[in-house]
């Protein structure tokens, strides 16, 4: 303590202030460092190994097909092929993703037109989905991982629902009138 007498009041203040940053710094590193719990873990793509319906070309797909169907409202018609889909759900906010192909028939579609609560089609509709083109680009292909963006031109038409806080989008390319081929697009915000 005599060592203590010794130092100035300035110098006491500002070894407490540093002892005081130190703290702090020590505790923020700890709670940081024990986030990286729910990080470490990301991707986490365990329903790709149990559903041959997961895109291999995606990461990240931690939540199974009909939990992340039934959080959008969504159902897969009766007979639907060509299934393909990538889906997560982010472990720190909750939010859930999907990207989904598949082929269908017209009733089939008009099934999940219906379920979804989504307008007619449209070829004139702009999607707000990520990726996935306006209605002017020029036609293209199918891309992204595994196809899951649609492609583009005159026989491609959306529909959206973005009235709520899971936007939905969804493209019909109906090349083949009897097997529309469907992608649909969702994500919590």
């Amino acid at each position: 303590m005599v060592w203590l007498r010794r130092l100035r009041p300035r110098q006491i203040v500002l070894t407490g202030s540093l002892t005081l940053a130190a703290a702090f710094v020590v505790w923020a590193a700890h709670t940081v460092l024990s986030w990286s719990d729910d990080f470490a873990s990301l991707p986490d793509n365990h329903v790709a190994a149990t559903d041959s319906r997961v895109c291999r070309d995606t990461q990240g797909n931690n939540v199974d097909f009909d939990e992340v169907m039934g959080h959008f409202g969504l159902a897969l018609p009766d007979g639907a092929t060509a299934v393909t889909f990538s889906a997560t759900l982010n472990n720190f906010f909750g939010e859930y993703s999907l990207d989904l192909r598949f082929r269908t028939t017209p009733q089939g579609l008009e099934e999940v037109l219906a379920a979804a609560g989504l307008p007619a089609p449209a070829p004139d509709i702009d999607p707000t989905m990520g990726e996935w083109p306006a209605p002017d680009t020029p036609p293209g292909p199918a891309s992204g991982p595994c196809g899951l963006t649609p492609p583009s031109g005159p026989r491609i038409a959306f529909a959206q629902l973005d009235a709520t806080d899971s936007p939905i989008c969804l493209a019909v390319d109906r090349t083949d009138p009897g097997h529309p081929a469907v992608w649909i697009s969702a994500l919590d915000l």
